[in-house]
């Protein structure tokens, strides 16, 4: 089979399932998606060592 012929039967397949073919643009999107969550992961963690780190300052040891 040429790769048009196997990209159509991979469509049809697709199609027949349901299931919407993969595409440059979902998985870029989803790229982006997963790139801001680690971030955004990344200042929580972040936040979370400042908050200890003051914690620790301000609550005297028993």
């Amino acid at each position: 089979m040429t790769g048009g012929g196997a990209r159509s039967a991979t469509a049809e397949a697709h199609r027949a399932t349901g299931n919407p073919p993969p595409c440059r643009a979902v998985l870029s999107g989803y790229l982006a998606y997963r790139a801001a969550r680690a971030q955004a992961q990344g200042q929580l963690r972040d936040q979370l060592d400042d908050l200890a780190r003051r914690v620790e300052m301000e609550v005297p040891r028993l």
